[in-house]
């Protein structure tokens, strides 16, 4: 596979490609915004994708909109994809002294390999995608953009969970949440998806209960990678936000919001 990754075609009336670039950067950080606004962990991941791993050093990764199903996906050659989107970190980021358990996650030299799945080059092609940013170059998050029977925002909602899961990949470099297994992380971006609900960002209604009812482990887990996340935020000179009250555990019981 080539080295980069080459989007779909930008529309038209775009003529320009790098400013066509810049303006699709900036529409989807305006569409991102509810999902984002009160979770740090997926904003350190944005932050981390498009600035870099160390700021100053360019993009950290890439973002790239698929399609896993439907026709012009994988079930056209009989393959069902159990997820929405993955994140396949760099390779800074995929070291088994990270965490205490020494997991190492799929990247794009593992996970889009021919011997792994002979289809998929096939089909990223087809999506326009002609290759993947190799795991030392960056970290790539792939999100389903091509389900609509999940509703509108939903494809969002994915990408901020793999954001999140970039952000946690920061965390535990930085030494701290080490011992978090992948579960407890896909349990927290439930309840962070769920969240995102209060600030008009999608979601289902398991990751609505999920933040409306978390665990007590759970809420300690939220509460102290929202700390964490932020002040990785700070190091890295992204301004703080306005903090805005979290609903209460009475409140999310009592369903104040939808």
């Amino acid at each position: 596979m080539a080295e980069n990754i080459k989007a779909p075609p930008l529309p038209p009336r775009l003529q320009n490609r790098k400013m066509g670039a810049m303006l699709g950067n900036l529409e989807l950080r305006a569409e991102l915004e509810p999902y984002l606004a009160k979770n740090p962990l997926a904003r350190l991941g944005y932050d981390i994708i498009t600035r870099g791993e160390k700021v100053g050093e360019g993009p950290g990764g890439e973002m790239v909109a698929g399609i896993v199903g439907g026709p012009k996906g994988f079930d056209k050659y009989g393959i069902t994809k159990s997820y929405y989107g993955v994140m396949l970190p760099s390779k800074n980021y995929n070291t088994p002294k990270d965490t205490d358990t020494g997991f190492r996650f799929a990247d794009t030299d593992t996970f889009f390999s021919p011997s792994r799945d002979p289809y998929t080059e096939h089909v990223l092609r087809k999506q326009g995608i002609m290759g993947l940013l190799p795991p030392e170059k960056g970290t790539t998050v792939y999100y389903d953009t091509g389900d609509d029977e999940r509703g509108r925002g939903m494809d969002l909602n994915t990408l901020m969970e793999e954001l999140a899961h970039v952000g946690m990949r920061e965390i535990q470099r930085r030494g701290a949440l080490k011992d978090v297994s992948l579960s407890s992380e896909e349990y927290l971006m439930d309840i962070m998806q769920g969240r995102a609900a209060e600030t008009g960002g999608a979601a289902t209604q398991d990751q609505k209960r999920a933040y409306r009812r978390p665990s007590s482990y759970a809420e300690n887990l939220l509460e102290e990678s929202d700390r964490l996340a932020s002040e990785a935020l700070m190091d890295r000179g992204v301004p703080s936000r306005v903090e805005q009250r979290d609903a209460t555990i009475m409140e999310r019981l009592l369903g104040f919001f939808d």
